[in-house]
């Protein structure tokens, strides 16, 4: 049988090797295991009241914003629950035929958010459809 202080050596080894590379995480070779955690693009739905970040939950009565206009149309997106949540809500409160327009004007869209030349990150605003609402 090895001496106690021989498996304390190994374990010390084995606990350096294991924790060095990529970053802490136990000899993660694979993708899988070690996703790349700062992607290049960015996307986050986005819903605006004149020109303002807003909840989509504050509108209704929509005028010239069809449900079938909140897309999802950035592949790499993890935050898809919240376009179902906005094409929910505007396709259950949309203003009926004939009505008026709303007094504020509302754009539906998401902020792309990505990297520029020297590495720091910048956002725009992509409208998918506008128009207008009553809103709180």
């Amino acid at each position: 049988m090895p001496p106690r202080w021989l498996a304390a050596v190994f374990f010390v080894g084995y606990l350096a090797a294991a924790t060095v590379p990529k970053g802490g995480i136990l000899f993660a070779r694979f993708p899988i295991f070690f996703p790349d955690l700062t992607p290049d693009v960015l996307a986050m739905p986005a819903f605006l009241v004149d020109g303002r970040p807003a909840s989509v939950r504050r509108c209704r009565d929509f005028v010239g914003i069809p449900a079938s206009a909140v897309v999802r149309s950035v592949p790499d997106m993890d935050a898809w629950h919240r376009f179902m949540e906005q094409r929910q809500w505007i396709a259950a409160h949309q203003a009926a035929p004939g009505s008026a327009p709303g007094p504020a004007r509302c754009q539906v869209g998401f902020w792309i958010v990505s990297r520029d030349a020297s590495g720091r990150p910048e956002g725009r605003f992509q409208a998918s459809a506008e128009g207008t609402a009553r809103c709180r």
